[in-house]
């Protein structure tokens, strides 16, 4: 938008230029063709005038030059005219256009995570209003440059919110600094909707304590379905947790019940950290729960002694998961760069892989070089960057060219701040848990990316695929339902995996199957002798009874739906039985 208001102008001064060029050298030819006493400052004040329809009525003949300037120039003042109305009067115009129309999306807070939700919405071509409290910010410019509308002012004044025209928008994202002003302005934006009736509002807020998120899913504002108001929550660093589990397979190895549980190195323990772990102990206990030994979780801080009594008192479920132990170390002592600071640990088994959520992206880059150079070269190591940019490349080649091999960088502006993760919602996170699903299933089959392409992380998987977990997430209410069970979301505590009957199964299995054959034949697939990607032709698009179907493709409904209470487990659902 900024470089359509700079084009725009650009136009302007060029008309205005090319006429006055052209109207002094048509006056001064015509002062030449008629001998009269005129000079060079005479030229340029006629020319000036015919920009404001003056001395454009001349007599006797008149040349080519001064013939298009006279009409040039005022066409050229008209059109710097207009521009400079729209300047003055766009957000008027704007304001008065979204009053008329409305379902335009209202985003509190202009921090990275709130200008980089801006910048992809303006990108789809949503119509966009920013609040944001500091007038000094100098992200202000560049949304107005993008075409959204800036409103300074609190997000949770309801005089602002009426300003932005909140009862005729149609989603607001509420990404502050601050839980309480987030929480607040969903309160305040549904005071402001409640007898809404032209639509409804869907509210998303982050909450980044993960207490305050369970205590607010618990609110009636949270579970109304009788009001024009839909409120989720989402949480950039739980999002980001999830990531960076999925970018490994080590968790996800077959192991047999008297084998040792991995140890897991996890460097900096801030809100990233904390999330990380907790996510961490959850899958474990969810993929091995009957496993007789604990996860090993060491844990590097500055701080680690004065976070642990913290980390405990807010989380004490998870120390029956896992076997956890804080080290106080600096990433740039000694100690860290020679990997002494584990030694300290008596049940210490060999690092199986390493998790890095520094804040500061700097220090983080070189805590995983680091721990490069002392860890076994098997042992992956995942970086939490800011974005997968800048210092983020630094750890996929060294400075002379070599691959730095099994360090990855997980950037959380682009994985945990995209619209399709804050607006994707349950049926984003369901997704997801799909798709980690699949290839954990291949990754015990020994099936390696290499071989199979849609063993993707799931923001490298190709739209289609994502569509296509994302249609199985919408099923999974219906299947349930046809079982007599339902999915709630477990708002604390430890999730209740639900196993399912052979019979269960078996239904639910023949339900996945007439969900495949109706996404397949909604997408164009036909029935063929053989599969063929090209020709879209499948020789599976038959009934779950129909003696074609071979045995292995119903197995892997089978194992689909078996792993269906896992999958909702890590995303925070329990199923539990209606009748």
């Amino acid at each position: 938008m900024m470089k359509h208001g700079v084009r725009r102008w650009s136009v302007v001064a060029l008309l205005i230029g090319v006429a006055f060029a052209l109207g002094f050298v048509g006056f001064y030819k015509l002062f030449a063709a008629t001998d009269e006493p005129r000079n060079f400052g005479d030229a340029i004040y006629l020319t000036s005038q015919l920009f404001f329809l003056e001395s454009g009525l001349i007599d006797g003949p008149i040349n080519t030059e001064l013939q298009v300037a006279r009409f040039l120039a005022p066409v050229a003042a008209a059109y710097a005219i207009v521009q400079t109305v729209v300047v003055v009067f766009a957000l008027q115009v704007q304001r008065v256009w979204l009053r008329l129309i409305g379902g335009h999306v209202v985003v509190c807070g202009l921090g990275r995570k709130g200008v980089r939700l801006v910048e992809q919405l303006r990108e789809k071509h949503n119509r966009v209003v920013v609040i944001e409290p500091n007038e000094q910010n100098h992200d202000l410019r560049h949304c107005r440059g993008l075409g959204a509308i800036v409103l300074v002012g609190r997000a949770d004044d309801p005089w602002t919110l009426r300003k932005a025209l909140v009862h005729r928008a149609s989603t607001l994202i509420s990404v502050a600094g601050d839980d309480g002003v987030n929480i607040e302005t969903a309160v305040r934006a549904h005071d402001l909707n409640c007898k809404r009736t032209d639509g409804s509002l869907r509210c998303v807020i982050h909450v980044s304590d993960a207490d305050l998120q369970g205590i607010l899913k618990q609110h009636a504002i949270f579970a109304r379905q009788d009001d024009p108001f839909e409120l989720s929550l989402f949480n950039a660093f739980e999002t980001a947790s999830r990531v960076m589990l999925r970018e490994l397979s080590v968790l996800a190895r077959p192991r047999e019940p008297d084998t040792q549980p991995p140890h897991v190195l996890v460097v900096g323990f801030g809100r990233m950290g904390e999330a990380l772990l907790s996510r961490l102990v959850r899958d474990w206990r969810i993929d091995y729960p009957r496993a007789t030994g604990q996860l090993q979780i060491t844990i590097a801080d500055l701080e680690a002694k004065r976070k642990e009594e913290a980390f405990h008192l807010r989380h004490p479920h998870l120390a029956n998961g896992a076997s956890i132990q804080f080290v106080s170390t600096d990433v740039r002592s000694s100690s860290f760069a020679s990997g002494k600071f584990l030694v300290s640990r008596n049940d210490s088994s060999p690092i199986a892989a390493a998790y890095v959520c520094l804040d500061d992206d700097s220090i983080a880059a070189l805590a995983a070089l680091t721990m490069r150079r002392w860890l076994d070269d098997g042992v992956p190591i995942i970086v939490r960057m800011s974005e997968e940019a800048g210092l983020a490349t630094l750890l996929e080649t060294t400075g002379n060219g070599g691959v730095i091999t099994g360090v990855r960088a997980v950037g959380l502006l682009e994985i945990a701040c995209s619209l399709e993760s804050v607006l994707g919602g349950r049926r984003e996170i369901l997704a997801q848990a799909i798709h980690q699903g699949y290839i954990q299933d291949q990754t015990v089959l020994g099936v390696t990316a290499a071989e199979n392409p849609s063993m993707r992380p799931w923001h490298d998987l190709p739209s289609d695929l994502k569509e296509s977990n994302g249609a199985q997430a919408d099923d999974i209410p219906h299947k349930l339902k046809a079982i007599g069970c339902e999915m709630r979301v477990k708002t604390s505590g430890q999730v209740a995996v639900m196993r399912f009957t052979d019979e269960q199964i078996e239904h639910l299995a023949e339900l996945e199957h007439e969900r495949f054959v109706r996404e397949r034949e909604d997408a164009g697939w036909t029935l063929g002798k053989k599969k063929d990607v090209d020709r879209r032709t499948s020789p599976y698009l038959v009934s779950w009874g129909d003696k074609d179907l071979p045995e292995n493709i119903k197995d892997y409904d089978r194992n689909t739906v078996r792993r269906l209470p896992g999958i909702l487990a890590k995303a925070d659902y329990e199923i539990r039985e209606t009748r």
